[in-house]
């Protein structure tokens, strides 16, 4: 099956995301202005590249969204939303099957406050974790990525990955209602996103891993792990480990010799965020 929507400049969405050239064609304005928005923290490429990977969303007849990859319909969706989680799956999954050379795992990864040193939060989805790492951004925190970190085998410093975040209402509430610089995010991005203003940029290595566990608690606990439970819990997490077992197994073996991990039973989130604010603190002077 042959990809007929139409190729031109004026219709493509052009990023740079990761080390890839991706053009999006899209031939309808608004949803090519949503596609624009949900991007809009990968570097803009201005013209055509010849090592581009292009993609296409397009709407069939009866006014559905396809998306196109290599020129194979891959999905259909009823709503923009759909379609729009569809795109952003399978740049990232392609993304992901040509990096071979970093160690990806699944969660956030962050610069404190200070610019001193990275911090990851791993877990599995519906556990809190992005709404965690919003309330650590409201804190002061800069974010390398949410939900796909590449960290460098050797250096164990994450890669910035302007990927948006995708928070449900109840996400969004409870963000909002923290303390926050106003311009903290991207303005007009669509429902269900949320794009940060500001990326962390430094070349900070990973020294602390939080895993939460639970939320609900009275008030927050960091539980530190024996370092066999560390591996095995960062493992858990890490998308390497059935394509590169010999990478993933050396990089947690080196990343829990660096940096402690440690379970998060979380309370409320504006007192959690503020609590991890204080650890992380205490790691950079040594307490």
């Amino acid at each position: 099956m042959t990809d007929r929507s139409p190729d031109t400049r004026a219709e493509a969405v052009r990023r740079r995301i990761g080390p890839r050239n991706v053009a999006v064609i899209v031939p309808d304005a608004a949803d090519r202005a949503a596609v624009e928005s949900i991007l809009g923290g990968f570097p803009r490429i201005v013209e055509e590249a010849p090592d581009e990977t292009t993609y296409a969303l397009r709407r069939d007849a009866a006014g559905a969204w396809e998306f196109w990859s290599g020129g194979t319909r891959t999905h259909q969706a009823t709503t923009l939303e759909d379609g729009l989680l569809a795109l952003e799956w399978q740049v990232v999954t392609d993304l992901l099957a040509q990096t071979d050379d970093r160690f990806h795992l699944h969660g956030a990864a962050l610069a404190d406050p200070s610019g001193t040193l990275s911090v990851l939060v791993l877990g599995e989805s519906g556990v809190g974790k992005t709404t965690l790492t919003l309330a650590l951004i409201a804190a002061g925190f800069r974010p390398y990525t949410d939900d796909v970190i590449l960290l460098d085998p050797e250096s164990l410093i994450p890669a910035t990955f302007e990927r948006a975040f995708h928070v449900d209402a109840t996400t969004r509430a409870l963000v909002d209602a923290l303390p926050h610089d106003p311009a903290w995010e991207v303005p007009g991005v669509p429902d269900g996103y949320f794009l940060p203003a500001t990326w962390a940029r430094e070349l900070l290595p990973v020294r602390a891993v939080i895993v939460p566990k639970a939320r609900d608690h009275a008030r927050p606990l960091l539980v530190g792990m024996p370092v066999a439970e560390a591996a095995t819990t960062i493992l858990t997490f890490s998308g390497s480990l059935e394509h590169a077992p010999a990478l993933a197994l050396r990089t947690a073996a080196r990343l829990t010799a660096t940096a402690p991990c440690f379970a998060l039973y979380a309370g409320p989130l504006a007192r959690t965020a503020q609590f991890l604010a204080e650890a992380v603190e205490g790691l950079r002077q040594g307490k």
